[in-house]
């Protein structure tokens, strides 16, 4: 079984090339889930509707008769705060039809239409029918008898109804509060009408003025009965004021709570969000104060009027203060790509939130940490790859030195980098490092590996390999450079336990460099899932080589007897404690230096 010199040094050079490295980064690249362009990133702007709240409203509060209730989305009901004594209730949505206030409200939310509030409308009386107001209700109850027009400047649509049974007519109105509340000199509680006077008035005025602060639509709802003599027209001023103030409804886009935690993280992090809007600035801010994108204590809004009038220098300046946030509303297009440059121009990695191209605050997450996980595991990695060439090429030279029959094959060599190493490896890759990588103090490991211990740990696996080949070679009386007593299957057979000492450990390794200076032993060792599974998978591809006739053939190996089974356990052993002996004297010498 003599080997040609070219033959050997073709052999040597295989011992000496990582490709399972190669592989696994290869790998990882191709099938990642995430943009490699995300992983870096230091910098995140992001619109609002869509991305922090949902594109679709939801009523948040109600305000009648003195009290403010809220949905419960969850149980279905009304939670009740009493203004007065600030007492809680919780009642089902039905006990509302017994308000009148509210009911004339209902009535107000079906027949006075504004087109260009149609969305808002729809989600109103979606409510109001939920509450047991239905539009069969009204339809039998009440006729139209005229529309009052409406404008951007007036913001109060008004119709005049007339009750179908005692023939009663009334105003019903809906639009903005405070011009609604302008045009009212009476509120409707507990049924009966009271005088609206100076405190109440600037009460409901500040409640308006603190939920549009926290970006709430409000629409007020008020009305008033006319005449039963009808006319045969109602005039805005006739019809419009005087009014009796019924309460308001404020509504909201569902902020999109599945991302605060998300956001917290990217604060945690320390990459900088700013708000690149198109809505107006009370949405905005209410949203990014809910979510805690900003520190509501030390912001700034800008719209875009104001932006022309920054010029560029002064726009970076601002941006390089990390301290403060900003955010930027009613934005056009051009903006929005005016700042992301200037942005980029201060180097920072800027990610543009776009979930049409499924580009998120959780994408940008999991990229972030996939990265900085591969890069705590790197070194791991190259640990178990370098100390496997060590090894290999110790074993190679040793077995060339003493001119014996080579014990790995190039088939093998790329069989173990192929089926051992890389399953191994992209387990060791894919392990979730004992230290938080998502941490804002997180700093990236080193990539230098500690040369004595990857040494030695090459030098112990690759001695006791050579040492059980030359042992069962010994066995059948071969001796330094004198094959005349052994056959091809002796030397088959030293091959297959040398390739399984390899192998066994190169699986040793992988447990063993999570640490080179600990026990093997520890308990995060032997937890990690993804190792224990990739474990039994490369002991399987073994078995299923070592056994099956196809393969074994291809591969020049074959099976081995119980005493050589018991060999390679009893050399396994010796790994073992050569390798935990190595460490406590590594951990001795350095404790000692010291």
């Amino acid at each position: 079984m003599e080997i040609f010199l070219v033959e050997k040094m073709a052999v040597l050079l295989a011992s000496s090339i990582p490709l399972s490295i190669i592989l696994a980064k290869q790998i990882s690249r191709i099938f990642s889930k995430f943009d490699s362009t995300l992983e870096k990133t230091t910098t995140i702007v992001t619109d609002v509707v869509g991305i922090l709240v949902k594109k679709e409203m939801e009523i948040k509060y109600l305000y009648f008769n003195n009290f403010k209730a809220q949905e419960n989305q969850k149980t279905n009901s009304i939670e009740m705060e009493n203004l007065k004594t600030k007492e809680f209730s919780t009642v089902e949505k039905s006990f509302l039809k017994s308000e009148k206030s509210f009911e004339y409200a209902a009535i107000a939310g079906y027949l006075c239409r504004y087109q260009k509030l149609e969305g808002l409308e729809n989600v109103i009386n979606s409510f109001f029918t939920k509450c047991g107001f239905a539009k069969n209700f009204l339809r039998e109850e009440y006729d139209k008898i005229q529309e009052l027009p409406t404008s951007e400047i007036k913001k109060i649509s008004t119709t005049i109804a007339i009750q179908n049974i005692n023939k009663e007519i009334f105003a019903f109105s809906k639009g903005n509060p405070r011009s609604l509340l302008k045009n009212c000199k009476r509120i409707l509680l507990d049924g009966q009408k009271t005088e609206l006077t100076y405190n109440m008035r600037l009460a409901i005025k500040k409640r308006i003025k603190r939920l549009n602060q926290n970006g709430q639509k409000v629409i007020a709802f008020a009305y008033k009965g006319l005449p039963i003599k009808r006319l045969s027209h109602y005039s805005e001023e006739f019809a419009e004021n005087d009014l009796i103030f019924l309460g308001m409804i404020s509504l909201s886009n569902a902020v999109n709570t599945e991302i605060k935690e998300q956001m917290q993280l990217v604060r945690k992090l320390g990459i900088k969000t700013y708000i690149l809007s198109t809505t107006k600035e009370k949405q905005t801010t209410g949203a990014a104060i809910e979510l805690e994108v900003i520190n509501p204590a030390y912001f700034e809004t800008i719209n875009s009027d104001y932006l022309k009038d920054l010029p560029d220098q002064k726009l970076s300046k601002m941006l390089e203060n990390k301290e403060k946030d900003y955010i930027f509303t009613e934005l056009k297009q051009e903006d929005s790509s005016r700042i992301t440059k200037l942005l980029k121009e201060t180097g920072e990695k800027v990610t543009i939130i776009n979930p049409e191209k499924k580009i998120t605050f959780q994408k940008i997450m999991q990229a972030i940490k996939k990265y900085r996980t591969d890069k705590e595991n790197e070194p791991k990695l190259i640990t178990h790859a370098i100390s496997c060439k060590i090894a290999e090429i110790f074993i190679i030279l040793s077995a060339i030195i003493f001119r014996m029959p080579l014990p790995l094959s190039i088939t093998l060599i790329l069989f173990i980098e192929i089926f051992i190493n890389l399953p191994l490896e992209l387990a060791i890759k894919g392990n979730s490092p004992e230290k938080d990588v998502m941490d804002k103090e997180y700093i990236f490991p080193k990539k230098s590996i500690p040369a004595l211990p990857l040494l030695l740990n090459g030098l112990i696996i690759g001695f006791i390999v050579i040492g059980i080949y030359t042992f069962n070679l010994s066995r059948y009386g071969w001796t330094i450079g004198n094959s005349t007593f052994i056959n091809d299957e002796v030397v088959i057979r030293s091959i297959t336990m040398g390739f399984i000492l390899l192998i066994s450990g190169q699986i040793f390794n992988a447990y063993n460099v999570n640490d080179l200076n600990k026990t093997i032993f520890k308990k995060t060792n032997l937890s990690n899932k993804y190792l224990m599974a990739t474990t039994i998978i490369v002991i399987m591809a073994t078995y299923t080589i070592i056994n099956f006739f196809i393969l074994k053939k291809y591969f020049d190996i074959t099976i081995i007897s119980i005493v050589e089974w018991q060999i390679i356990g009893f050399a396994i052993l010796i790994m073992i404690l050569a390798e935990e002996t190595k460490k406590y004297l590594l951990k001795y010498f350095q404790k000692n230096a010291d």
